[in-house]
C-alpha cells in the first residue's frame, strides 16, 4: 500500500498585467470608479444577455490543429482556460482528478515527477511503455511518462480529448490526448507570482514574467516553479523519512516576428527532480500491528531524474486563407540512479537499481486552409526515439533465482501523413 499525502496548503498570489490596471487600483485602493460610458445602467435584457455569456464562456481550442469554439468542436473534449486554473489552483496535471469525466489519475510512478493516466478505463500500467494517452506540451509531443509530470504555471489552457486519436495526430493513441498549451509571449507586460506554504513542510513557488524585449518585433517570458515537502512515511530500518519531495522546473520563450506573416518560438524547458523514490507501506508489518506511515525499506533514498528539452515553432501566413506551421524538437531525460523497493520490508525481496536514458526528435509540418465553406487540416509527422534501460532487480535472491540484469534499448521510428476536410453548409 502506497499512501499518498495532500498537505492544506495556504496560498499568497500577486499578479499584474498592462491590461489589468482597474483591478491593480481595486487592490491598492479598495475601490475603483468607472468612466461615463462604463457607468451607464443596463437594461433587463442587456444583463440577461450578459448572464447568458457569463455561464456559457467561449473558450477556443486548437484540437483539431487549427482554432476553433470549443462549442462547435465535435470532440469529446474537456477544457479548462487560464482564469479556471488560476481560480481552481491547479499546479500540476494531478488536481485534474474529478474534474474531467472518465479520467483516473492513479499514483502509480515510482518518482513524483512519474504519473499514469486513464482515459474512459484504458491507459498503461507501467510508465516505461508507450501510453495509451498521448501527452503535448504546446505541440510538442512527450512519449514516455517518466519525467512528465508538468507544472501548470503559466498554461493558457488545458485540453483532454477522450477517445483514439488517430486522423490528426501523427503518433495514434487509443484511449485519448492530453494537451497543454502556455502563454506566448507579447508586447503586454505580464506578471505573476504565488507561495503556498502547509504542513510537513509543504511549501510551493511559482513565477511567471513576459514581456516585449522590442516592441512589434522580440518578446521573452520565464516561468518557474519549486515544490517540496517533508517525508510523510517514516522508515525505521535506514532511521529517517521518505516519501519526501524536491522538485524545480522552469521553462524560458523566446518569439520574434519579424515581418507581419511570419512568427518564429524557441522554447528551452527542463525540470530537476530530487525526491525520495516511493516507499510503500507493507501490508504485513513486523509486530503484527499495521501502521499506514510505516515503511521497512533497507535501501537509501535515490533519485537523480532530470528531464529537458528544446523545440522551435515557426508559423508563415501565405494569404488571408492558407497558413503554414512547422514545429521541431528535441527533447530527453537522464533517470540514473534511482533505487526502488516494492515490498516496503528490510528484506531483500523485491529491489531494484535502475538506470533510464531516453531522447527524441520530432518534426512537424502543419498545412491550415480556410476557404469560407471549405477549411482543412493537413501535415506530416515524424518522430524518432531512443529509449535505454538498464534494471537490475532482486527478487527472492538463492542459487536458482539469481538477480536479473535488465538491459534494453529501444529505438523506435513513427511516420505519418494526415488531413482532415469539413464543408459547412450553411
Amino acid at each position: 500500500m502506497f499512501r499518498v499525502h495532500n498537505p492544506p496548503v495556504v496560498t499568497v498570489t500577486h499578479a499584474a498585467s498592462t491590461a489589468t490596471l482597474c483591478g491593480l487600483l481595486t487592490v491598492a485602493a479598495g475601490l475603483c470608479f468607472a468612466g461615463p460610458a462604463d457607468a451607464q445602467t443596463l437594461t433587463s435584457s442587456q444583463s440577461a444577455d450578459a448572464s447568458a455569456d457569463a455561464t456559457v464562456p467561449e473558450i477556443t481550442v486548437t484540437a483539431q490543429k487549427r482554432a476553433t469554439d470549443l462549442q462547435e468542436t465535435p470532440i469529446a473534449i474537456t477544457a479548462f482556460s487560464a482564469q479556471q486554473i488560476e481560480d481552481q489552483h491547479l499546479t500540476t496535471l494531478r488536481d485534474l482528478a474529478g474534474e474531467v469525466p472518465g479520467l483516473s489519475i492513479p499514483r502509480g510512478g515510482i518518482t513524483p515527477t512519474t504519473q499514469l493516466f486513464y482515459l474512459r478505463g484504458i491507459g498503461e500500467g507501467d510508465p516505461i511503455f508507450d501510453p495509451a494517452i498521448a501527452l503535448y506540451v504546446d505541440d510538442v509531443y512527450i512519449p514516455r511518462s517518466i519525467g512528465g509530470l508538468t507544472d501548470l504555471t503559466d498554461l493558457d489552457r488545458v485540453e483532454v480529448l477522450r477517445g483514439p486519436q488517430g486522423t490528426l495526430y501523427g503518433r495514434n493513441t487509443s484511449a485519448g490526448a492530453i494537451r497543454l498549451i502556455s502563454h506566448d509571449p507579447g508586447n503586454d507586460t505580464r506578471a505573476s507570482a504565488d507561495i503556498g506554504v502547509g504542513d510537513w513542510g509543504a511549501f510551493e513557488a511559482h513565477g511567471y514574467l513576459s514581456g516585449a524585449i522590442v516592441e512589434n518585433k522580440l518578446y521573452a517570458s520565464l516561468t518557474y516553479s519549486h515544490r517540496q515537502h517533508d517525508g510523510y512515511t517514516y522508515d525505521p530500518t535506514i532511521s529517517r523519512d521518505v516519501n519526501d519531495l524536491d522538485v524545480d522546473s522552469a521553462r524560458l520563450k523566446i518569439r520574434a516576428t519579424p515581418t507581419d506573416n511570419l512568427d518564429i518560438q524557441l522554447t528551452v524547458d527542463g525540470s530537476r527532480d530530487r525526491s525520495s523514490t516511493a516507499y510503500y507501506t507493507p501490508k504485513v508489518q513486523p509486530g503484527g500491528a499495521f501502521d499506514p506511515q510505516l515503511s521497512f525499506v533497507s535501501n537509501l533514498p535515490q533519485n537523480d531524474d532530470d528531464t529537458a528539452g528544446v523545440s522551435l515553432r515557426e508559423i508563415y501566413t501565405i494569404n488571408d486563407h492558407l497558413s503554414a506551421k512547422s514545429i521541431t524538437a528535441y527533447r530527453g531525460f537522464n533517470q540514473a540512479p534511482v533505487t526502488y523497493d516494492n515490498d516496503g520490508l528490510a528484506a531483500v525481496q523485491q529491489v531494484n537499481f535502475i538506470h533510464y536514458h531516453e531522447s527524441e526528435v520530432t518534426q512537424e509540418f502543419q498545412l491550415n486552409g480556410d476557404y469560407g465553406p471549405v477549411n482543412f487540416t493537413s501535415g506530416i509527422f515524424f518522430l524518432h526515439e531512443n529509449f535505454s534501460s538498464n534494471r537490475n532487480g532482486f527478487t527472492f535472491p538463492s542459487a536458482t533465482n539469481p538477480p536479473q540484469d535488465q538491459v534494453g534499448d529501444t529505438k523506435t521510428n513513427s511516420e505519418a501523413v494526415y488531413t482532415q476536410g469539413t464543408y459547412n453548409f450553411d
